[in-house]
């Protein structure tokens, strides 16, 4: 019993603010790292990659945990005085010393061994970060996750609530979250998404572009879609936009859908669609490749039809930003 004071006290007298003491005898002081303050004060100065700045500290900690081993034998300026060791979320283990270079052979420290807590990866939300199975369902502005978090088996909460934008750009994510709403844009370009889910609303724009969805609901809930190289060779009848649909470069699509309708304007440069069809209802200008069949459109819908040469390497661009001043 007396023992377990001592060790009690004795952690309490090795305690930092933002690191829980994990282990404390007369070979290693172990911690576990949890602010920026905390690495700063007891990391060492040559762990610039994550230790410079808060923000290169934010984005390390978002991506791995941090444990930090102090010898209070060792010289200051001895290469295993300190030593970090990073676990990521797959339980992988890599270990810096104090210079800041890798150990290849650990097991000649003798580090003291211990269970290390299951990482779970952290994103920034209004300015704070929280472990991603703990974030608010409620965010007042945007929502970035880095396309290099290993996301492993987590998954954003459902009904998640974003009043800015939200970036999923090439993320490991396999699936949004059901009732999904973002204020402003939903930006899922390469990432590994294969379906939407039914209840989805986006404020502004919705890009899909380059990734594995092959369907979309004909009454999606988003002011505009950007499905450029859609992995799908078709639309679903009945389809409503009420701002944009840009399907550029999707090679796959050769006929619209049975009334498509489009509040703003429609972009099929780059397709394989020949002609349009007869019940197209678009708000705002077609934006066409060259040698498109406008015959059986009304005169109302052939009127905005721009043709665009497509060039060796896409559509001729300056062409479209004549086109656009005309527009504006």
């Amino acid at each position: 019993m007396h023992q377990k004071i001592i060790s009690a006290l004795l952690k309490i007298l090795a305690s930092v603010d933002g690191a829980t003491l994990i282990i404390n005898d007369e070979n290693w002081s172990v911690y576990k790292i949890e602010t920026f303050e905390a690495s700063k004060s007891l990391g060492s100065d040559q762990w610039f990659r994550f230790n410079d700045d808060e923000d290169s500290w934010n984005i390390s900690a978002a991506k791995e945990d941090f444990y930090y081993f102090i010898s209070p034998h060792r010289d200051a300026k001895d290469r295993f005085s300190k030593i970090v060791m990073r676990v990521s979320v797959y339980g992988n283990k890599s270990y810096l010393d104090n210079f800041g270079k890798s150990i290849i052979n650990i097991n000649e420290l003798n580090l003291p061994v211990f269970k290390v807590d299951k990482f779970v990866p952290k994103v920034k939300v209004d300015g704070t970060m929280y472990s991603i199975d703990q974030m608010p369902e409620k965010i007042v502005g945007d929502l970035v996750i880095p396309r290099t978090m290993p996301l492993g088996e987590y998954n954003l909460p459902n009904g998640l609530q974003i009043g800015g934008d939200c970036n999923l750009i090439g993320t490991s994510l396999h699936e949004l979250p059901e009732r999904l709403v973002v204020g402003g844009n939903l930006d899922i370009r390469g990432s590994l998404i294969r379906k939407l889910p039914d209840e989805l609303i986006v404020g502004g724009t919705l890009n899909i572009s380059n990734t594995l969805i092959k369907d979309i609901q004909p009454r999606i809930g988003a002011h505009n879609v950007c499905w450029k190289k859609a992995n799908t060779s078709k639309l679903p009848d009945n389809l409503f936009i009420k701002g944009n649909l840009d399907i550029q470069g999707s090679k796959e699509i050769s006929k619209l859908p049975l009334k498509l309708t489009v509040g703003g304007d429609l972009h099929l440069i780059g397709t394989s669609v020949k002609s349009l069809p007869e019940d197209l209802i678009v708000g705002g200008k077609i934006y066409v490749n060259v040698g498109t069949d406008t015959i059986n459109c009304k005169p109302e819908i052939r009127k905005k039809v721009v043709p665009i040469k497509i060039a060796n390497h896409g559509a001729d661009m300056e062409q479209i930003r004549r086109m656009l001043k005309t527009v504006i």
